[in-house]
């Protein structure tokens, strides 16, 4: 992973940008919806945010535990996406770049 000058990798600060982006969509849905769906992916991004910073923290031959579950987050965060995206949630407006 690269790092920017202070040292941090330079995927926290598009996580946290994803992140803000992720949960003005989430807003957008419909209470039902934002209580179920709408926490499974916060839980997830969160989780992803964690690892990532742990991984920043340990030694490099054992990151990559922490990039798999990371990667694994992601997935399902993609499926999430796909099922509002499938489900036409005209409300939510997805762009088909994130769906694929």
């Amino acid at each position: 992973m690269e790092s920017n000058r202070n040292n941090n990798l330079i995927i926290i600060s598009k996580i946290e940008k994803y992140i803000e982006y992720m949960l003005v969509i989430l807003l957008k849905l419909p209470r039902t919806e934002k209580f179920n769906i709408g926490n499974e992916i916060k839980t997830s991004m969160y989780d992803m945010l964690k690892n990532i910073l742990l991984a920043s923290k340990v030694d490099r031959n054992k990151r990559l535990q922490f990039y798999n579950l990371v990667d694994s987050n992601i997935y399902y965060q993609r499926i999430c996406i796909r099922i509002m995206y499938n489900n036409k949630w005209e409300y939510v407006k997805i762009s088909d770049r994130m769906v694929r």
